[in-house]
């Protein structure tokens, strides 16, 4: 099954290199299986969630000849420069940086071994394009950390999103969380947007959207730092979600974000891009009714100097709704701990909801996770601005400037580990998840038992 391809893939000198050919060749079945010929005689896929969409496809298109194919590589190079042309809104620049005729592709003196092994693999796959691509986020690498999908829901739940918005991500890595945003509404009345300055990412963003049917012409392959009027475009979107890079130092390249986005920072004030970072994506988010949800590193929270100035600044503009603790151990990839920050650009009242998220946890091998309990109790909490002993509390901004505009949690509620006793449906999925450890744990030390006994023989 997919497994095969990933299989294949290890195998290789080279195997990260390799996974922008299967990304293409899986969209190039999916083009293959969702052709259709209409009335004036032309070929088109039209994307599931926006009907009004359609992706001109070539005549004598036969994806299963392609594994037979002499000169494979200049062939698949051609049916891409010809469906790029056919479609340029949403596929324009995509597949032009992807060289078919690799020595990575090589093996002895097959010059396209692996990219027929590809495509004869993805010939007889049997589950939808969709699900292969899924997979193959997961073992993908692009330079972003990207969003669990507990956060994910997280995120989009709190944003409390409505049908016919707009959805902007800036930094939207591989577009898993403008789909995890696109997943809670009930219909398609909405555009999704967002930027990606690594063209990898981008890559995989534009083709994650079309495979789930979405428009990918509102991805761009652009910097949300792009120097230009105030640093970006004055376009301004509904909701505005993110989940920027974490630590990432100020340089003397990013100059004038100190112009635009902190004009009463000096350069030897700033350290970090964090705020910077949050300032662009509230610059994104219209002034009427306008939200954004940042998932942010904790340490951003507490440091001094500049960056508590500017957190003054966001309380003292009404802007900061809610914080949101995660649970540790979310990544794989990192141990950092980490935040939601919910902004809403318009707001009637002034206590700041903190919430602790921690006590909701599923405990994990590899990473902690949120069920979709946990997410829908969460999301209850901080759209109703339910203060709970224990889990949230509002707090007034000169609680806050008594702290020196730190927003840490912790700093403003007591974290025993206490849960709401009325929530059965959490209760419940954690008595099954720890009954499940239990079980696991209990087969390594009877394998481990056994293996003393028989080495006591």
């Amino acid at each position: 099954m997919n497994a095969n391809i990933f299989k294949e893939i290890s195998q290789s000198p080279d195997p990260k290199s390799l996974y922008k050919y299967v990304a293409a060749i899986i969209f190039l079945k999916w083009i293959y299986n969702n052709t259709v010929v209409d009335k004036y005689n032309f070929s088109t896929v039209t994307l599931e969630k926006n009907k009004n969409i359609s992706i001109r496809s070539l005549k004598n298109l036969n994806f299963n000849d392609f594994p037979g194919e002499g000169n494979l590589g200049g062939h698949l190079e051609l049916i891409f420069r010809e469906l790029e042309a056919e479609n340029s809104e949403q596929l324009g620049g995509l597949f032009g940086w992807i060289d078919f005729h690799n020595n990575c592709l090589q093996k002895n003196d097959d010059r396209y071994y692996y990219l027929k092994r590809i495509s004869a693999i993805c010939v007889n796959i049997n589950d939808d394009e969709c699900s292969v691509f899924s997979q193959l986020l997961e073992v993908a690498e692009t330079p972003s950390i990207e969003t669990p999908p507990s956060i994910a829901s997280l995120i989009s739940g709190v944003i409390n999103l409505t049908d016919q918005e707009e959805i902007f991500d800036p930094v939207c890595g591989n577009g898993s969380l403008l789909l995890s945003c696109a997943a809670v509404l009930e219909n398609e009345n909405f555009v999704l947007s967002g930027n990606e300055c690594n063209h990898s990412a981008w890559f995989f963003a534009k083709l994650n959207l079309l495979l789930n049917g979405f428009s990918s012409r509102g991805v761009l392959h652009k910097d949300c730092f792009a120097e230009g009027v105030s640093g970006y475009d004055e376009k301004q979107y509904d909701a505005v979600v993110g989940h920027p890079p974490w630590g990432e130092r100020f340089s003397d390249s990013y100059h004038w974000i100190l112009e635009s986005l902190l004009p009463n920072m000096g350069r030897n004030q700033i350290t970090f891009l964090d705020y910077a970072f949050v300032l662009a994506i509230l610059g994104k988010m219209k002034c009427e009714n306008g939200r954004a949800a940042v998932l942010v590193s904790n340490g951003m929270l507490t440091r001094s100097g500049a960056e508590s100035d500017i957190r003054r600044d966001l309380i003292e503009k009404n802007l900061l709704d809610a914080v949101i603790g995660l649970p540790d151990k979310m990544f794989t990839t990192t141990s950092i701990g980490t935040s939601i920050l919910l902004f809403r650009s318009t707001r009637s009242i002034k206590e700041v909801l903190f919430v602790d998220a921690r006590s909701y946890v599923t405990p994990g091998r590899v990473r902690n996770t949120l069920s979709d309990s946990a997410v829908k109790s969460i999301v209850s909490i901080v759209l109703n601005r339910t203060p709970l002993e224990g889990i949230s509390k509002l707090v007034p901004p000169t609680e806050i400037a008594g702290q020196a505009y730190t927003i840490n949690v912790p700093r403003y509620m007591n974290l025993a580990s206490s849960k709401i006793e009325s929530d059965p449906d959490f209760l419940y999925e954690k008595k099954i998840s720890l009954r499940q450890e239990i079980d696991e744990a209990t087969v390594v030390i009877d394998d481990i038992l056994q293996m003393l006994k028989l080495h006591a023989k």
